[in-house]
Protein backbone atom coordinates (compact mmCIF):
# COMPACT_ATOMS: atom_id res chain seq x y z
CA UNK A 1 0.00 0.00 0.00
CA UNK A 2 1.30 3.47 -1.07
CA UNK A 3 -0.45 6.04 1.93
CA UNK A 4 -1.04 9.21 2.72
CA UNK A 5 -0.80 10.17 6.19
CA UNK A 6 -3.08 13.50 7.34
CA UNK A 7 -2.28 15.09 10.20
CA UNK A 8 -2.63 18.65 12.02
CA UNK A 9 -0.08 21.34 11.19
CA UNK A 10 2.76 22.18 13.59
CA UNK A 11 6.17 21.18 14.83
CA UNK A 12 4.94 19.53 18.16
CA UNK A 13 1.96 17.37 16.46
CA UNK A 14 4.93 16.26 13.74
CA UNK A 15 6.93 15.34 16.89
CA UNK A 16 4.77 12.93 18.15
CA UNK A 17 3.79 11.43 15.19
CA UNK A 18 7.41 10.86 13.42
CA UNK A 19 7.93 7.27 16.46
CA UNK A 20 4.03 6.42 15.51
CA UNK A 21 5.18 6.56 11.84
CA UNK A 22 8.18 4.10 12.71
CA UNK A 23 5.74 1.32 14.20
CA UNK A 24 3.55 1.91 10.69
CA UNK A 25 6.83 1.35 8.67
CA UNK A 26 7.21 -2.17 10.44
CA UNK A 27 3.28 -2.98 9.14
CA UNK A 28 4.72 -5.47 5.75
CA UNK A 29 1.87 -4.13 3.31
CA UNK A 30 3.28 -0.49 3.68
CA UNK A 31 4.83 0.11 0.32
CA UNK A 32 5.28 3.70 1.21
CA UNK A 33 4.00 6.60 2.29
CA UNK A 34 3.78 10.81 1.74
CA UNK A 35 3.25 12.82 4.33
CA UNK A 36 2.38 16.85 4.79
CA UNK A 37 4.82 19.60 4.40
CA UNK A 38 7.15 19.74 7.96
CA UNK A 39 9.98 21.30 8.78
CA UNK A 40 10.88 18.24 10.81
CA UNK A 41 10.44 15.64 8.49
CA UNK A 42 12.66 17.46 5.57
CA UNK A 43 15.63 17.21 8.21
CA UNK A 44 17.16 14.37 8.30
CA UNK A 45 18.19 14.60 11.65
CA UNK A 46 15.06 13.93 12.96
CA UNK A 47 14.56 10.85 9.94
CA UNK A 48 17.58 9.57 11.41
CA UNK A 49 16.66 9.46 14.61
CA UNK A 50 14.03 7.72 14.87
CA UNK A 51 14.71 4.98 11.89
CA UNK A 52 12.28 6.38 8.70
CA UNK A 53 12.81 4.74 5.63
CA UNK A 54 9.77 4.38 3.91
CA UNK A 55 8.95 8.28 3.68
CA UNK A 56 8.52 9.62 0.23
CA UNK A 57 7.36 12.71 0.04
CA UNK A 58 5.72 15.99 1.43
CA UNK A 59 1.92 17.10 0.11
CA UNK A 60 0.54 20.74 0.81
CA UNK A 61 0.09 21.31 4.50
CA UNK A 62 -3.52 22.53 3.61
CA UNK A 63 -4.63 19.56 2.22
CA UNK A 64 -5.31 18.07 5.43
CA UNK A 65 -8.75 19.88 5.32
CA UNK A 66 -10.03 18.20 1.99
CA UNK A 67 -11.23 22.05 0.97
CA UNK A 68 -13.31 21.85 -2.40
CA UNK A 69 -10.55 24.13 -4.16
CA UNK A 70 -7.94 21.69 -3.60
CA UNK A 71 -9.75 18.26 -4.25
CA UNK A 72 -8.83 18.60 -8.13
CA UNK A 73 -4.58 18.44 -7.36
CA UNK A 74 -5.78 16.02 -3.98
CA UNK A 75 -7.11 13.69 -6.77
CA UNK A 76 -4.44 14.31 -9.22
CA UNK A 77 -1.29 13.63 -6.65
CA UNK A 78 -3.35 10.02 -5.48
CA UNK A 79 -3.71 9.22 -8.90
CA UNK A 80 0.02 10.32 -9.96
CA UNK A 81 1.55 8.64 -6.98
CA UNK A 82 -0.94 5.43 -7.04
CA UNK A 83 -2.07 6.33 -3.43
CA UNK A 84 -4.49 3.56 -2.33
CA UNK A 85 -5.03 3.90 1.26
CA UNK A 86 -5.24 7.44 3.24
CA UNK A 87 -4.35 7.35 7.13
CA UNK A 88 -6.11 10.50 9.11
CA UNK A 89 -5.10 10.39 12.54
CA UNK A 90 -6.64 14.07 13.19
CA UNK A 91 -9.07 13.67 16.50
CA UNK A 92 -11.71 16.38 15.38
CA UNK A 93 -14.35 13.74 14.10
CA UNK A 94 -17.06 13.28 11.43
CA UNK A 95 -18.56 16.65 13.24
CA UNK A 96 -15.54 19.12 12.65
CA UNK A 97 -13.23 17.50 9.91
CA UNK A 98 -16.25 17.51 7.55
CA UNK A 99 -14.73 17.66 4.33
CA UNK A 100 -12.36 14.50 4.61
CA UNK A 101 -15.17 12.21 5.88
CA UNK A 102 -17.34 13.66 2.34
CA UNK A 103 -14.06 12.66 0.58
CA UNK A 104 -13.89 9.48 2.62
CA UNK A 105 -17.72 8.79 1.60
CA UNK A 106 -17.22 9.34 -2.00
CA UNK A 107 -13.71 7.53 -2.19
CA UNK A 108 -14.29 4.83 -0.61
CA UNK A 109 -14.44 1.99 -3.19
CA UNK A 110 -10.54 3.25 -5.15
CA UNK A 111 -8.97 3.87 -1.43
CA UNK A 112 -8.84 2.08 1.66
CA UNK A 113 -9.72 4.86 4.66
CA UNK A 114 -7.86 4.24 7.78
CA UNK A 115 -9.17 7.24 10.96
CA UNK A 116 -9.98 7.08 14.46
CA UNK A 117 -13.87 5.45 15.58
CA UNK A 118 -15.34 8.40 17.31
CA UNK A 119 -17.81 6.05 18.66
CA UNK A 120 -14.99 4.18 20.51
CA UNK A 121 -12.94 7.32 21.31
CA UNK A 122 -11.51 7.71 24.75
CA UNK A 123 -10.59 11.39 25.85
CA UNK A 124 -7.25 10.48 26.38
CA UNK A 125 -3.17 10.93 24.68
CA UNK A 126 -3.34 11.57 21.06
CA UNK A 127 -0.58 9.36 20.54
CA UNK A 128 -2.06 6.54 22.50
CA UNK A 129 -5.38 7.02 20.21
CA UNK A 130 -3.83 6.57 17.01
CA UNK A 131 -1.41 3.49 17.84
CA UNK A 132 -4.65 1.49 19.06
CA UNK A 133 -6.41 2.57 15.37
CA UNK A 134 -3.09 1.03 14.03
CA UNK A 135 -2.64 -1.68 16.39
CA UNK A 136 -6.60 -2.70 15.47
CA UNK A 137 -5.11 -2.45 11.90
CA UNK A 138 -2.71 -5.08 11.68
CA UNK A 139 0.37 -2.61 12.94
CA UNK A 140 2.65 -3.74 15.12
CA UNK A 141 3.06 -0.97 17.77
CA UNK A 142 5.42 -3.08 20.17
CA UNK A 143 8.42 -1.13 19.56
CA UNK A 144 6.65 2.54 19.69
CA UNK A 145 9.93 4.43 21.23
CA UNK A 146 8.02 7.68 21.92
CA UNK A 147 11.38 8.58 23.77
CA UNK A 148 13.42 8.53 20.70
CA UNK A 149 15.67 12.00 21.02
CA UNK A 150 17.28 11.03 24.14
CA UNK A 151 20.32 10.48 22.74
CA UNK A 152 23.03 7.94 23.67
CA UNK A 153 24.96 9.57 26.28
CA UNK A 154 21.66 10.96 27.90
CA UNK A 155 22.45 12.20 31.68
CA UNK A 156 20.28 10.77 34.44
CA UNK A 157 18.30 13.90 35.89
CA UNK A 158 17.15 12.87 39.03
CA UNK A 159 17.70 16.23 40.66
CA UNK A 160 16.97 19.39 39.11
CA UNK A 161 19.51 21.81 38.75
CA UNK A 162 19.06 23.76 35.30
CA UNK A 163 15.06 24.68 34.39
CA UNK A 164 14.26 25.47 31.37
CA UNK A 165 11.41 28.21 30.66
CA UNK A 166 10.09 28.06 27.36
CA UNK A 167 8.96 31.43 26.63
CA UNK A 168 6.85 30.82 23.29
CA UNK A 169 3.66 29.87 21.61
CA UNK A 170 2.27 29.25 18.73
CA UNK A 171 -0.72 31.48 18.91
CA UNK A 172 -2.43 34.22 21.27
CA UNK A 173 -4.00 31.52 23.55
CA UNK A 174 -1.19 29.28 24.21
CA UNK A 175 0.84 32.53 25.72
CA UNK A 176 1.01 33.31 29.25
CA UNK A 177 1.64 36.97 30.33
CA UNK A 178 5.30 38.62 30.58
CA UNK A 179 5.09 40.00 34.10
CA UNK A 180 4.05 36.36 35.04
CA UNK A 181 7.43 34.41 33.69
CA UNK A 182 9.41 37.77 35.36
CA UNK A 183 7.69 36.40 38.56
CA UNK A 184 7.87 33.08 38.46
CA UNK A 185 11.87 33.84 37.48
CA UNK A 186 12.45 35.43 40.91
CA UNK A 187 10.18 32.87 42.77
CA UNK A 188 12.34 30.07 41.72
CA UNK A 189 15.68 31.46 41.84
CA UNK A 190 15.17 33.13 45.75
CA UNK A 191 13.75 29.80 46.78
CA UNK A 192 16.32 27.91 45.14
CA UNK A 193 20.26 29.13 45.32
CA UNK A 194 21.50 26.63 43.48
CA UNK A 195 19.62 26.15 40.31
CA UNK A 196 19.61 28.08 37.07
CA UNK A 197 17.34 28.86 34.37
CA UNK A 198 17.91 28.72 30.47
CA UNK A 199 15.21 31.43 28.39
CA UNK A 200 14.34 29.91 25.25
CA UNK A 201 12.41 31.94 22.70
CA UNK A 202 10.03 30.86 19.92
CA UNK A 203 12.18 28.97 17.81
CA UNK A 204 10.16 30.95 15.29
CA UNK A 205 11.11 34.37 16.71
CA UNK A 206 7.48 35.52 18.10
CA UNK A 207 8.83 35.82 21.27
CA UNK A 208 12.57 36.40 21.54
CA UNK A 209 11.31 40.17 22.53
CA UNK A 210 10.14 38.65 25.81
CA UNK A 211 13.07 36.17 26.76
CA UNK A 212 15.33 38.97 25.59
CA UNK A 213 13.54 41.64 27.97
CA UNK A 214 13.31 38.95 30.75
CA UNK A 215 17.04 38.17 30.72
CA UNK A 216 18.15 42.06 30.08
CA UNK A 217 16.09 43.18 33.41
CA UNK A 218 17.06 40.26 35.61
CA UNK A 219 20.88 38.67 34.62
CA UNK A 220 22.66 41.16 36.47
CA UNK A 221 21.02 41.24 39.57
CA UNK A 222 20.89 37.13 39.17
CA UNK A 223 24.47 36.89 37.92
CA UNK A 224 25.72 33.80 36.04
CA UNK A 225 22.50 31.69 36.67
CA UNK A 226 20.23 32.96 33.91
CA UNK A 227 20.88 32.37 30.32
CA UNK A 228 19.39 33.24 27.01
CA UNK A 229 19.22 30.83 24.40
CA UNK A 230 18.63 32.87 20.94
CA UNK A 231 18.95 32.02 17.11
CA UNK A 232 18.63 27.90 17.36
CA UNK A 233 17.79 25.45 15.02
CA UNK A 234 15.03 22.73 15.81
CA UNK A 235 18.48 20.36 16.14
CA UNK A 236 20.04 22.81 18.04
CA UNK A 237 17.15 23.59 20.47
CA UNK A 238 16.29 19.22 20.73
CA UNK A 239 20.45 19.27 21.19
CA UNK A 240 19.91 22.48 24.16
CA UNK A 241 17.18 20.44 25.68
CA UNK A 242 19.26 17.45 26.31
CA UNK A 243 21.08 19.25 28.72
CA UNK A 244 18.24 20.77 31.45
CA UNK A 245 16.34 18.76 34.14
CA UNK A 246 13.22 20.40 33.76
CA UNK A 247 11.28 22.50 30.84
CA UNK A 248 8.34 25.07 32.10
CA UNK A 249 6.53 25.29 28.56
CA UNK A 250 2.79 26.66 28.04
CA UNK A 251 3.15 25.39 24.35
CA UNK A 252 2.58 22.12 23.88
CA UNK A 253 5.38 21.84 21.14
CA UNK A 254 7.81 22.22 23.27
CA UNK A 255 5.97 19.97 25.96
CA UNK A 256 6.02 16.95 23.19
CA UNK A 257 9.64 17.85 22.10
CA UNK A 258 11.16 17.80 25.69
CA UNK A 259 9.23 14.47 26.69
CA UNK A 260 10.65 12.88 23.07
CA UNK A 261 13.88 14.16 24.98
CA UNK A 262 13.03 12.33 28.03
CA UNK A 263 13.33 15.32 30.65
CA UNK A 264 10.97 16.47 33.23
CA UNK A 265 8.13 18.73 31.37
CA UNK A 266 5.72 20.88 33.57
CA UNK A 267 3.10 22.01 31.20
CA UNK A 268 1.05 24.93 31.72
CA UNK A 269 -2.19 24.77 30.10
CA UNK A 270 -4.92 27.75 29.25
CA UNK A 271 -6.66 26.80 26.04
CA UNK A 272 -5.44 22.61 25.58
CA UNK A 273 -6.49 19.90 27.28
CA UNK A 274 -3.17 18.02 28.81
CA UNK A 275 -5.42 15.11 28.72
CA UNK A 276 -5.57 14.50 24.91
CA UNK A 277 -2.23 17.07 24.32
CA UNK A 278 0.01 16.38 27.36
CA UNK A 279 3.28 14.54 27.38
CA UNK A 280 4.28 11.16 27.45
CA UNK A 281 5.03 9.44 30.29
CA UNK A 282 5.67 9.96 34.01
CA UNK A 283 7.77 12.68 33.95
CA UNK A 284 5.17 15.30 32.34
CA UNK A 285 2.93 17.39 34.73
CA UNK A 286 0.76 19.62 34.11
CA UNK A 287 -0.95 22.73 35.75
CA UNK A 288 -4.29 24.96 35.24
CA UNK A 289 -6.03 27.40 37.01
CA UNK A 290 -8.16 26.20 39.76
CA UNK A 291 -10.69 28.30 38.16
CA UNK A 292 -9.95 26.96 35.13
CA UNK A 293 -13.43 26.90 32.22
CA UNK A 294 -13.64 25.26 29.14
CA UNK A 295 -15.45 27.35 26.27
CA UNK A 296 -18.46 26.90 25.30
CA UNK A 297 -17.27 26.10 22.05
CA UNK A 298 -15.59 23.27 23.44
CA UNK A 299 -14.71 19.88 21.33
CA UNK A 300 -14.19 17.23 24.10
CA UNK A 301 -12.54 14.41 22.65
CA UNK A 302 -10.37 17.15 20.33
CA UNK A 303 -9.03 18.93 23.51
CA UNK A 304 -9.84 22.48 22.55
CA UNK A 305 -12.03 24.60 21.31
CA UNK A 306 -13.41 25.90 17.78
CA UNK A 307 -11.73 29.33 18.02
CA UNK A 308 -8.36 27.59 18.89
CA UNK A 309 -6.23 28.98 16.18
CA UNK A 310 -7.40 32.36 16.54
CA UNK A 311 -8.48 34.18 19.49
CA UNK A 312 -10.45 32.57 22.51
CA UNK A 313 -11.77 35.23 25.18
CA UNK A 314 -11.92 32.04 27.66
CA UNK A 315 -8.40 30.92 27.15
CA UNK A 316 -7.51 34.44 27.47
CA UNK A 317 -9.64 34.33 30.71
CA UNK A 318 -7.40 31.16 32.03
CA UNK A 319 -4.07 32.19 31.74
CA UNK A 320 -4.80 35.45 33.81
CA UNK A 321 -6.02 33.13 36.82
CA UNK A 322 -2.93 31.10 36.41
CA UNK A 323 -0.82 33.04 38.94
CA UNK A 324 3.19 32.59 39.06
CA UNK A 325 2.47 31.38 42.86
CA UNK A 326 0.67 28.53 42.17
CA UNK A 327 3.20 27.38 39.43
CA UNK A 328 5.71 28.07 42.06
CA UNK A 329 4.16 25.86 44.45
CA UNK A 330 3.84 22.98 42.25
CA UNK A 331 7.44 23.14 40.74
CA UNK A 332 8.43 23.24 44.23
CA UNK A 333 6.47 20.61 45.22
CA UNK A 334 8.21 18.40 42.43
CA UNK A 335 11.83 19.84 43.16
CA UNK A 336 11.58 18.80 46.30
Amino acid sequence: MRAMIINFSGIGNDIYTLPILRCLEDHEDIESYFYQESVVLEQSWFRESVGLKKFSGFFPSEWRRFSQLDLKQINKFIGLNRIDLIINIRNEGPSFDVNYYSFKNTNNEDIDFWDLDFNNLKKELLAVSILRMLSGHGVNISNYNHFYLKGDAFPNHKSVSNIGFFIGGENLNKRWILRYWERLLVLLLSTFPNINITLYPDIQDENIDFSEKIYSLYSDKYTGRISLEKNMSLVDLTLSLRGISLLISTDTFAVHLASAVGIKVFGLYFATDPCVWGGYGGDFLCIRSSQFKECKYWKVLAGNCIHYYDYCKVASSNKKRLLPEDVCSAVCKLLN
